[in-house]
């Protein structure tokens, strides 16, 4: 025999499985903006992203955005943003000819002070030396597969 659950919220009984499916409904929708944020993000790398205009693009204000952002993702908006920035000029690194600033000016690093603070703090060597490490590691590999 299948008894319903009902809850009492004010002064309406209401099923419980109902509140399950407004809830999950209400779940999907904000998860559906964040993926419109993610999304956002991946496209823009390459300007400065405010958490204003994120938050604007799910129709959330800024404190909540943030917040629900950090819930879902593990991290608060900017060190996302700054994560996908560093990974992608890691690879830009080791891929390109292109000089620490071009890279840092492709990401939308305002000072290339500041992106190889955050790329140290990231990785634990300044851009430059990784520059220089992996690029001896490439040629090292290179000549090694030639003989």
């Amino acid at each position: 025999m299948h008894v319903l659950q009902r809850r009492q919220i004010g002064t309406h009984m209401v099923r419980t499985d109902t509140l399950k499916n407004q809830l999950y409904g209400v779940h999907q929708k904000r998860r559906k903006n964040i993926h419109m944020a993610l999304e956002y993000i991946e496209n823009n790398l390459d300007k400065e992203i405010s958490i204003r205009k994120l938050a604007k693009l799910c129709n959330y204000n800024e404190h909540y955005f943030s917040t629900y952002f950090k819930e879902c993702m593990g991290m608060s908006p900017s060190k996302y943003i700054n994560q996908l920035k560093l990974d992608k000029a890691r690879f830009m690194i080791v891929g390109s000819d292109k000089s620490i600033t071009q890279i840092a000016e492709e990401l939308g690093f305002n000072s290339i002070h500041y992106f190889s603070r955050v790329f140290k703090k990231e990785f634990g060597v300044p851009p430059s030396i990784y520059m220089d490490s992996t690029r001896v590691n490439l040629s090292v590999n290179i000549q090694n597969n030639l003989y």
